[in-house]
């Protein structure tokens, strides 16, 4: 058992160290680090009818040394759409996606879609999802 313990501590020790390390690494590459507020976006219950669009928010923030641009957010489903941040986002600063569901447009009663975010950032595109229920 004891044997077993010093593993656990050891490996324990030797994964957080190899994080750090990757931290570390990302935080020295030089350019616009984009990182999601997170990664699933409830929009809990969305009626049919005269109020069938539902929005919602997410921060992007830019974890780089040089400014983040968005430049676009794809929503794959007619039933989605996304604004967001337009002007260049600072290092250490975040920005909005604001994201619309609109429940005429989604056939069923429930829903998760994705949506990707493109921009110049090193660390490449990011992908989140949008979830909710539909009331009839």
């Amino acid at each position: 058992m004891f044997g077993n313990s010093e593993t656990s501590v050891y490996d324990d020790a030797l994964q957080q160290t190899s994080s750090d390390e990757s931290l570390a690494a990302e935080a020295k590459v030089s350019g616009a680090i984009i990182e999601l507020g997170d990664t699933l976006l409830d929009m809990g219950d969305v009626k049919k009818g005269a109020d069938s669009k539902k929005k919602e928010e997410i921060r992007v923030y830019n974890r780089g040394n040089e400014d983040l641009v968005l430049q676009e957010v794809v929503a794959y489903c007619a039933c989605t759409e996304a604004e967001w941040t337009r002007e260049p986002i600072e290092p250490d600063d975040y920005g909005v996606i604001e994201v619309t569901v609109d429940a005429d447009l989604v056939q069923g009663r429930h829903f998760i879609k994705n949506l990707q975010v493109l921009s110049n950032a090193k660390n490449g595109a990011k992908t989140f999802k949008v979830k909710g229920n539909i009331l009839y």
